[in-house]
């Protein structure tokens, strides 16, 4: 992964003007007022902590919405996990409404993998109504909106060092966009159950598999990711 942090800058690109990169959670709302590309997210007052549960450890990130008016009083929890050995980071954010009125607004999860040379000239791999597909990136914009959710990021020439990642979301409600133009990625998932009602939990899963085998490991593992804690 690459990042701007400590301090924001605009994403390579031009992209997400509030960026840190990594894996980064952005909450907006374009009829609420907040834009995508202006997001304040990450100007939250942010605690960490060590998580475990079972063989799984890692680090939950806590905040509650204070900067965005959108998302005031909402309470979250963003886990980082895995296991010994394992080649899964599993992603879980706890949303929670704590308030005493419905809440919306649009949750998100931006990947940003470093290119260089071992994922320079990659494709996007992906499956659309059932076939496996393989986009190469160029000059001219390329989109991808997969029909299931998980995508392949894979160097487009054989090397021993890495088969790439993959990016991939439990379910159907939250959908991943991929994009590119040149040397610039747009990786991310934005859930489309935009209401929270007042006392209602939610939780959006995720993952990052590094170096897969084949398409069938990454499909395998999308469809168990809610099942694996």
């Amino acid at each position: 992964m690459t990042s701007a942090f400590p301090t924001p800058a605009p994403k390579p690109g031009g992209f997400l003007d509030n960026y840190h990169g990594g894996i980064q959670p952005i909450i907006f709302d374009e009829e609420m007022g907040e834009d995508i590309m202006n997001a304040h997210t990450n100007q939250e007052a942010m605690t960490s902590s060590i998580y475990e549960k079972g063989s799984w450890k890692g680090v939950e990130i806590n905040w509650i919405g204070k900067v965005q008016k959108l998302s005031r009083g909402m309470h979250f929890k963003l886990r980082y996990l895995t296991t010994p050995g394992s080649p899964i980071v599993l992603i879980q954010w706890v949303i929670s409404n704590k308030t005493t009125a419905p809440i919306r607004f649009l949750p998100s999860l931006f990947i940003d993998p470093k290119l260089d040379e071992h994922l320079a000239g990659f494709r996007i791999i992906s499956e659309w109504t059932g076939e496996t597909k393989k986009i190469r990136k160029g000059m001219a914009p390329v989109a991808v909106t997969p029909s299931r959710n998980m995508v392949w990021i894979k160097p487009d020439i054989e090397q021993d060092s890495t088969s790439g990642f993959s990016f991939m979301m439990a379910g159907d409600t939250s959908r991943i966009i991929s994009a590119n133009l040149g040397e610039n990625l747009l990786l991310g998932a934005v859930d489309g159950q935009s209401w929270i009602l007042p006392g209602e939990e939610r939780m959006l899963t995720g993952s990052i598999l590094v170096d897969p085998m084949n398409m069938e490991d990454i499909q395998d593992l999308q469809a168990t990711l809610e099942k694996l804690i």
